[in-house]
């Protein structure tokens, strides 16, 4: 690792070292964060879909499209934080829950 000059951190530098480790904890803490909600949006689109397998199509289309929509919402409100192209790998497998 390099700090920002350019230098290599070492352990015989331990105030370069420390705002090292703190600059990746601080990352980490970002990371983590992003980690937590996404698996909270998970486990909503989860129960979201798995009320859909109970729904007849036939006799309630209005109620499962109303429900597709809001998904597809949950999936646009998420693209403000999360790039819509690395998402697209989970888009894909929700995709595939519903069909």
């Amino acid at each position: 690792p390099r700090d920002g000059l350019g230098k290599v951190i070492t352990w015989n530098n331990p105030t370069a070292l420390e705002k090292y480790i703190g600059k990746l904890q601080a990352v980490a803490g970002v990371l983590t964060d992003k980690n937590r909600r996404l698996r909270k949006w998970h486990g909503s689109l989860a129960e979201k879909v798995c009320a859909l397998f109970a729904m007849d199509l036939v006799r309630q289309k209005e109620a499962w499209k109303r429900a597709v929509k809001e998904l597809r919402s949950i999936f646009a409100n998420l693209e403000g934080e999360f790039r819509k192209d690395l998402q697209s790998a989970w888009r894909v497998h929700w995709d595939h829950q519903l069909y």
